[in-house]
């Protein structure tokens, strides 16, 4: 077995889908798979892992199924020492380490995170600018009634903002459509980060 040769195979027909630690990728991390499956298990499973699903293998059905039914493509070119070379470069591999600081001390590096995303800021905006707005409109409602000579205390609220609405739908409708589109232009920004 020549774990060279099964680094440059792995790395050509099975790095996309895995890798030689426990971490998941399309396919399960490979890490300790020798030891978990009999190598001549693992020689038919990777050249046509369908074939062994499809023939009723007990362990087959039970790997197809914890992979989500993700099938796996058959690799019929690999030999039977190709796929060896690979197991053992697989066994051998070792693990990329996490980089070390070369600081001496032993203080944790913690990474901040902004308090707020850019949609929280945009909507927090909008409710404030809403807010305002409303204290605007109010405003210059109780400005055109006494404009009209309607003293607020004669016409309840209700009625005074009713026909104000009615007046001027179409300013308030076309404010609240750049409203919208405010906030759904933030979102979607945000979920296309």
């Amino acid at each position: 077995m020549n774990a060279q040769d099964g680094q440059a195979i792995f790395k050509k027909n099975c790095a996309v889908c895995h890798t030689t630690t426990k971490q998941k990728l399309v396919g399960p991390g490979l890490e300790g798979i020798s030891t978990l499956r009999k190598e001549e298990w693992l020689i038919k499973w990777i050249k046509d892992s369908q074939a062994l699903v499809n023939s009723g293998d007990a362990e087959a059905l039970t790997v197809f199924e914890a992979g989500n039914k993700v099938v796996m493509p058959p690799f019929a070119s690999l030999s039977d020492q190709d796929i060896k070379d690979i197991l053992s470069f697989i066994s051998t591999a070792v693990p990329a380490q996490p980089e070390v600081a070369s600081s001496t001390s032993a203080t944790p590096v913690v990474k901040k995170q902004a308090p707020w995303s850019t949609a929280v800021k945009v909507l927090v905006a909008a409710l404030i600018l809403l807010v305002l707005s409303l204290f605007a409109f109010i405003t210059y409602i109780k400005y055109d009634l006494r404009k009209l000579g309607i003293a607020m205390d004669s016409v309840p609220l209700k009625d005074q903002v009713g026909k104000y609405l009615r007046s001027n739908g179409r300013f308030l409708f076309f404010i609240g459509i750049i409203a919208v589109v405010l906030v759904m232009k933030s979102c979607i920004s945000e979920i296309m980060q």
